[in-house]
Protein backbone atom coordinates (compact mmCIF):
# COMPACT_ATOMS: atom_id res chain seq x y z
CA UNK A 1 0.00 0.00 0.00
CA UNK A 2 1.48 3.13 -1.16
CA UNK A 3 1.12 6.82 1.00
CA UNK A 4 0.01 9.71 -0.40
CA UNK A 5 -0.30 13.30 0.33
CA UNK A 6 -3.48 14.22 1.40
CA UNK A 7 -5.45 17.29 1.08
CA UNK A 8 -4.60 18.69 4.64
CA UNK A 9 -3.36 22.29 5.08
CA UNK A 10 0.19 22.40 5.63
CA UNK A 11 1.43 20.97 9.04
CA UNK A 12 4.33 21.52 11.12
CA UNK A 13 5.09 17.94 11.51
CA UNK A 14 8.03 15.79 13.32
CA UNK A 15 9.11 12.52 11.90
CA UNK A 16 10.97 10.47 14.64
CA UNK A 17 12.59 7.61 12.59
CA UNK A 18 12.82 9.24 9.13
CA UNK A 19 16.25 6.56 8.18
CA UNK A 20 13.61 3.60 8.19
CA UNK A 21 11.44 1.77 5.94
CA UNK A 22 8.72 3.50 7.40
CA UNK A 23 10.38 6.92 8.32
CA UNK A 24 11.82 7.25 4.64
CA UNK A 25 7.72 6.32 3.29
CA UNK A 26 6.62 9.51 5.49
CA UNK A 27 8.76 12.03 4.22
CA UNK A 28 8.49 10.66 0.81
CA UNK A 29 4.67 11.62 1.39
CA UNK A 30 5.03 14.37 3.63
CA UNK A 31 7.45 15.93 1.09
CA UNK A 32 5.19 19.18 0.63
CA UNK A 33 5.01 19.75 4.62
CA UNK A 34 6.88 21.53 7.21
CA UNK A 35 8.86 18.30 8.63
CA UNK A 36 11.62 18.26 11.79
CA UNK A 37 13.17 15.06 10.61
CA UNK A 38 14.70 13.09 13.65
CA UNK A 39 16.58 9.71 14.17
CA UNK A 40 19.27 7.97 15.38
CA UNK A 41 22.19 8.70 16.83
CA UNK A 42 22.09 12.39 16.14
CA UNK A 43 18.54 12.33 18.85
CA UNK A 44 18.08 9.74 20.87
CA UNK A 45 14.87 9.21 21.73
CA UNK A 46 15.63 7.16 25.04
CA UNK A 47 16.90 10.42 26.75
CA UNK A 48 14.40 13.09 27.85
CA UNK A 49 16.17 16.05 26.22
CA UNK A 50 14.11 15.31 22.93
CA UNK A 51 11.02 16.26 24.28
CA UNK A 52 12.84 19.87 24.21
CA UNK A 53 13.92 19.19 20.86
CA UNK A 54 10.26 18.33 19.71
CA UNK A 55 7.91 21.53 21.73
CA UNK A 56 10.68 23.82 20.70
CA UNK A 57 9.52 22.80 17.12
CA UNK A 58 6.29 23.50 17.85
CA UNK A 59 4.78 20.42 15.70
CA UNK A 60 0.75 19.96 15.03
CA UNK A 61 1.71 16.44 14.79
CA UNK A 62 4.48 13.95 15.77
CA UNK A 63 4.63 10.91 14.14
CA UNK A 64 6.87 7.91 15.68
CA UNK A 65 8.89 5.49 13.15
CA UNK A 66 11.41 4.87 15.38
CA UNK A 67 11.82 1.33 16.98
CA UNK A 68 14.32 -1.10 18.31
CA UNK A 69 13.44 -3.49 15.66
CA UNK A 70 16.50 -5.60 16.04
CA UNK A 71 14.90 -8.88 17.27
CA UNK A 72 17.47 -10.72 18.57
CA UNK A 73 19.50 -7.76 19.95
CA UNK A 74 16.14 -6.80 21.67
CA UNK A 75 16.35 -10.26 23.76
CA UNK A 76 19.89 -10.06 24.37
CA UNK A 77 19.70 -6.16 25.50
CA UNK A 78 16.36 -5.95 26.67
CA UNK A 79 17.18 -2.53 28.72
CA UNK A 80 18.45 -1.00 25.90
CA UNK A 81 15.34 -2.22 23.67
CA UNK A 82 12.83 -1.16 26.37
CA UNK A 83 14.72 2.22 26.74
CA UNK A 84 13.75 3.09 23.31
CA UNK A 85 10.63 1.20 22.73
CA UNK A 86 9.01 2.47 26.58
CA UNK A 87 10.45 4.96 27.50
CA UNK A 88 11.84 6.70 24.50
CA UNK A 89 7.70 6.69 23.55
CA UNK A 90 6.65 7.90 27.24
CA UNK A 91 8.87 11.08 26.30
CA UNK A 92 7.85 11.66 22.84
CA UNK A 93 4.10 11.66 24.57
CA UNK A 94 5.39 14.52 26.83
CA UNK A 95 6.59 16.38 24.60
CA UNK A 96 3.19 16.35 22.55
CA UNK A 97 1.92 17.05 25.46
CA UNK A 98 3.67 20.34 26.06
CA UNK A 99 3.46 21.18 22.67
CA UNK A 100 -0.39 20.47 22.03
CA UNK A 101 0.17 17.83 19.09
CA UNK A 102 -1.17 14.42 18.58
CA UNK A 103 0.96 11.52 18.48
CA UNK A 104 1.22 8.69 15.83
CA UNK A 105 2.63 5.91 17.16
CA UNK A 106 3.91 2.54 14.75
CA UNK A 107 4.38 -0.43 17.05
CA UNK A 108 5.25 -3.86 15.66
CA UNK A 109 3.17 -7.21 15.76
CA UNK A 110 6.14 -9.19 17.31
CA UNK A 111 5.06 -8.83 20.83
CA UNK A 112 1.57 -11.23 20.13
CA UNK A 113 1.17 -14.73 19.90
CA UNK A 114 -0.20 -15.12 16.71
CA UNK A 115 -3.54 -14.25 14.31
CA UNK A 116 -6.18 -12.55 15.80
CA UNK A 117 -8.49 -12.62 12.53
CA UNK A 118 -8.84 -9.26 13.55
CA UNK A 119 -6.33 -5.79 13.90
CA UNK A 120 -4.65 -6.06 17.52
CA UNK A 121 -5.87 -3.57 19.69
CA UNK A 122 -3.96 -1.90 22.36
CA UNK A 123 -5.09 -4.07 25.30
CA UNK A 124 -4.43 -7.00 23.49
CA UNK A 125 -2.77 -9.85 25.47
CA UNK A 126 1.06 -10.26 24.54
CA UNK A 127 2.94 -13.25 24.00
CA UNK A 128 6.34 -12.72 21.99
CA UNK A 129 6.72 -15.45 19.88
CA UNK A 130 9.98 -16.07 20.59
CA UNK A 131 9.04 -17.86 24.21
CA UNK A 132 11.32 -15.68 26.10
Amino acid sequence: MALTSSPLPPQRIVVVGYRGQLGRALMDALADRQILALDYPEVDMSQPAIVEQIAGFGPDVVLNAAAWTNVDGAEDTPDACYAVNVTGVQHLALACQRSGAALLHVSTNEVFPGEPARFYREWDATAARSGV
